[in-house]
């Protein structure tokens, strides 16, 4: 289906073109839908998730290339790309480092002046149902959900989750979510060189209820650029409910419950669609 929210109208703009990045706690955390949202606005450009499997050393080399292709534009404002957050903490992907590694990225990134949108998802036990979900279609259809036919991930949701799986992956997800949390509050010390605020803290469920236009609109005010109704074409995949959603959802709550408590519970209310 078709999502558009409206930020308001257009209006005159004037300034520097703004660079930023959108740092994700992990997948599944509304990331493509963001750069979708953000690249219907005319004054936003977007390179998707091109550092994904960068070494840290040419993060550097990415944004000078973006400074230089939009440079003079008189329409784009702000360009940026998706950087998730392991990348960042491990320089590379699945290659770790010190904690000194992460503190010269960090201070690169600083010293690049580049703005920062800390994304993350607060419902952590939900993101879990969905991990699980993703990686069972890619197993029945050999792809990502995006490039799956409906039919093929009809099929995929059809199979029992196996409780075991959501529980470690809520597990990881969870660890995720504080230390995401702990590194955007660190960040959030530091301001760009004219002095505005350097990191907006945004959370996937911030952009989906009554609430959303308010939020997308603190996204395009903190990026600098006018007001735009922004619209995105997606592909809804979660059932109203996630009694529908998952086969066995009794046996995935009773295991989450077991481990967690009534913390997880509460966030696998069905009446909760986040």
């Amino acid at each position: 289906y078709t999502r558009s929210i409206d930020s308001g109208g257009s209006g005159r703009w004037r300034g520097e073109l703004r660079l930023y990045m959108i740092w994700m706690q992990s997948g599944s955390v509304g990331s493509s839908w963001m750069v979708e949202m953000l690249r219907s606005h005319p004054a936003i450009k977007s390179g998707g998730e091109t550092l994904e499997n960068f070494p840290v050393e040419r993060i550097e080399e990415r944004y000078r290339e973006l400074r230089h292709r939009y440079r003079g534009n008189p329409v784009v404002r702000a360009a940026g790309v998706k950087l998730k957050w392991f990348v960042l903490k491990h320089g590379r992907a699945g290659h770790p480092h010190d904690g000194d590694r992460l503190s010269g990225v960090q201070q690169m990134l600083r010293k690049m002046d580049a703005k920062v949108i800390c994304l993350g998802r607060r419902n952590w036990a939900r993101h879990a149902i969905g991990e699980v979900k993703h990686r069972a279609v890619y197993q029945t259809c050999k792809t990502w959900t995006p490039h799956a036919g409906d039919e093929c991930v009809s099929r995929a949701k059809q199979k029992s989750f196996d409780p075991k799986q959501v529980v470690d992956i809520a597990r990881v997800l969870k660890k995720k979510l504080k230390d995401h949390k702990i590194l955007c509050k660190k960040e959030k010390m530091y301001r760009t060189k004219n002095g505005h605020k350097r990191v907006l803290e945004v959370f996937y469920e911030d952009l989906l209820g009554a609430e959303a236009p308010r939020h997308w609109d603190r996204i395009l005010k903190f990026l600098e650029v006018p007001p735009h109704q922004l619209h995105s074409s997606m592909t809804r995949l979660s059932a109203p409910k996630l009694s529908d959603e998952v086969p066995n959802m009794e046996e995935v709550r009773e295991a989450m419950g077991k481990h967690f408590g009534q913390e997880a519970l509460d966030l696998l209310r069905d009446d909760d669609l986040h």
